[in-house]
């Protein structure tokens, strides 16, 4: 199986490379840049642009076709209320999460996994006093994700799974 992962070298992205990785999938990873090797193949791409997306998906075409593309580039700028957010930070926050999806959204199924606060180490970081019990684990996410891409789940389209972590 050859799997094409946006976001590979965050939190969720890192988890996410891992669990197919483990499956014995291809895995190529996508990142602006990347820091240290990764045990996969690597795209550079700035994925918030259409030409960053037509460069990631040469690159990754050229290993063969693609079974399954997981999309994890996302972000967030935000910090205050939504009327006094500059124009340059919605823009921002627009491209990365939705102009992303949209430039690479070309497959015969697609499902959503919505996953609430993850625990990475960013996270931990930017909410040091929130309670981190019921943050969800990238793994936790990575099992379902990789799940979605089995014969197993082959009728399941559409699907928005929520993943709120643990009661």
């Amino acid at each position: 199986m050859n799997v094409l992962i946006t976001g590979a070298n965050g939190g969720l992205g890192t988890a996410v490379c891992q669990a197919f990785l483990a499956t014995g999938a291809t895995v190529m990873g996508v990142a602006r840049a990347w820091k240290e090797p990764a045990p996969f193949l690597t795209i550079s791409a700035d994925v918030s642009t259409g030409e960053g997306c037509a460069e990631m998906a040469k690159r990754a075409l050229e290993h063969g076709p693609l079974d399954a593309l997981v999309h994890l580039v996302g972000g967030f700028a935000g910090g205050s209320p939504v009327s006094e957010t500059s124009d340059q930070v919605w823009d921002g926050m627009m491209n990365v999460n939705l102009r992303t999806a949209f430039c690479e959204a070309s497959g015969e199924t697609a499902n959503v996994v919505l996953p609430s606060i993850i625990d990475t180490p960013r996270n931990r970081a930017t909410m040091p006093q929130a309670g981190v019990s019921r943050w969800v684990a990238p793994s936790s996410i990575a099992q379902v994700i990789v799940w979605l891409t089995t014969d197993a789940a082959t009728d399941i389209s559409g699907a928005v799974i929520p993943i709120y972590g643990r009661a």
